[in-house]
């Protein structure tokens, strides 16, 4: 599966053969299995940057804030949400594509919101 999506890729570069498109190309009707593949496949080097940017920003974001001096209990929420990025994005992610989960979207989301805002807040100080 990784080989044939990464044919996929390079015969339609750009934009990929269309979202939820793996399984009409894949001899088998399946998906890839991957969520590296999967969106790399599909939505082509755009969607992947964009889908793997998101994520990169917030975990780069989360591995900044765990430098800083901060409370324990936001330390350990930072642990958390590192955990969560590491084991089910990126290690999990090697056999599911998460990319077309709208739970594991808002995950992500919520993750990348409360980062914002323990940032936000050593900044400027910001607590409302």
């Amino acid at each position: 599966m990784y080989v044939d999506g990464f044919k996929y890729f390079l015969n339609n570069p750009i934009a990929g053969i269309g979202i939820g498109q793996f399984g009409a190309y894949f001899y088998t009707g399946q998906y890839s299995h991957s969520d590296y593949i999967e969106p790399l496949a599909t939505t082509g080097l755009i969607g992947f940057i964009l889908y793997f940017g998101f994520v990169g920003t917030i975990l780069f974001r989360l591995l900044r804030l765990l430098h800083r001096s901060l409370d324990a209990n936001i330390i350990y929420k930072i642990r958390g949400f590192l955990l969560f990025l590491i084991v089910n994005h990126f290690i999990i992610g090697l056999g599911n594509p998460h990319y077309s989960s709208i739970n594991h979207c808002i995950i992500l989301l919520f993750i990348g919101v409360v980062s914002r805002r323990i940032e936000l807040t050593l900044w400027y100080g910001v607590r409302r």
